[in-house]
């Protein structure tokens, strides 16, 4: 790799502020000066929409009502660790508003223990495993609690200590390696 040396601010400014040479990437940007010569980073901003923010006229992406829009809402797993065996989307599927249901489908990776199962094995809380579009947030909303998720529950554990003892409960249950991406 070729490189270049540069210097480098070192130090707290006003203080011990000295320099450092390194030698660097001949692809890496130059180097900033120390803050005190920037004009923008470290120093005050006008905020032009500070006004419009506090008085509660400005408007978010959130505010936005487009016609046709939909909102989607996430299914997400309330188990740590498990086998899905089934997901009832009937009742959901049937909900007036809903225009769309998405469940997430096993794609085998390394070191997965699921390998033949429809879905994915469950490895926290909070796991996606599927959404809803709908006419409102409020249907999104309802739809997902239709959903019946049946889980094959398996053992884990939250404390670090006990993760790391002999016997404890895996997540993966093959190694997994990961290749080199060189940084990139």
């Amino acid at each position: 790799m070729d490189t270049r040396k540069e210097k480098f601010p070192y130090g707290i400014p006003g203080h011990n502020l000295s320099e450092i040479e390194r030698d660097i990437p001949i692809e890496e940007p130059p180097v900033w000066p120390v803050n005190d010569k920037l004009k923008i980073i470290g120093k005050r901003v006008t905020r032009i929409d500070a006004l419009d923010k506090v008085t509660g006229k400005a408007i978010y992406t959130s505010d936005i009502r487009l016609l046709g829009m939909l909102y989607a809402k996430m299914l997400r797993s309330n188990v740590p660790h498990a086998v899905i065996t089934s997901i009832d989307i009937s009742n959901a599927k049937s909900l007036s508003g809903v225009h769309a249901i998405h469940l997430i489908e096993n794609v085998q990776k390394e070191g997965e223990g699921n390998k033949n199962g429809k879905y994915p094995m469950v490895k926290y809380v909070g796991q996606p495993l599927g959404g809803i579009a709908a006419e409102s947030l409020e249907i999104a909303k309802d739809a997902i609690s239709l959903i019946k998720v049946n889980y094959e529950k398996k053992p884990f554990v939250i404390d670090l200590e006990a993760a790391m003892e002999i016997n404890a409960p895996v997540v993966f249950d093959e190694p997994v390696t990961q290749k080199e991406d060189g940084g990139m």
